[in-house]
């Protein structure tokens, strides 16, 4: 039972071309990157989450048991800091152009120079 209720909560982030999806076995979204606004940040509203700045809810499908209407991201047991995703959100939220390359490996590279103050 422990190991089943275990991963139910592992949560779940991957960007792709078309938007995020994210959350857990019971409880996901799928983000496209047109529903989110360009001018807002990522906010971290608590210790292990990601609050995604929505502006077209209706465009965003969700799943599983619990629905809210903001779009809040475990990232507790993810592989990846925090502040760097959020600001991987943030650049392909504002640069349209780089997100049919998510994904590989060149973009990848090309992503990590941008955040990192490199362009």
């Amino acid at each position: 039972m422990l190991a089943v209720a275990l991963w139910r909560r592992v949560p779940e982030f991957v960007l792709t071309p078309a938007g995020i999806t994210a959350g857990d076995p019971l409880r996901h979204v799928h983000v496209p990157w047109e529903a989110l606004e360009p001018a807002a940040p990522v906010r971290r509203p608590q210790v292990g989450s990601l609050r995604l700045p929505v502006r077209s809810p209706g465009l965003i499908r969700r799943g599983g048991v619990v629905r809210r209407r903001q779009v809040d991201v475990e990232t507790w047991a993810l592989d990846v800091a925090p502040d760097l995703l959020a600001g991987a959100v943030t650049h392909y939220t504002v640069h349209p152009e780089h997100r049919a390359a998510i994904g590989t490996p060149q973009e990848y590279a090309r992503l990590r120079r941008a955040l990192a103050g490199g362009g």
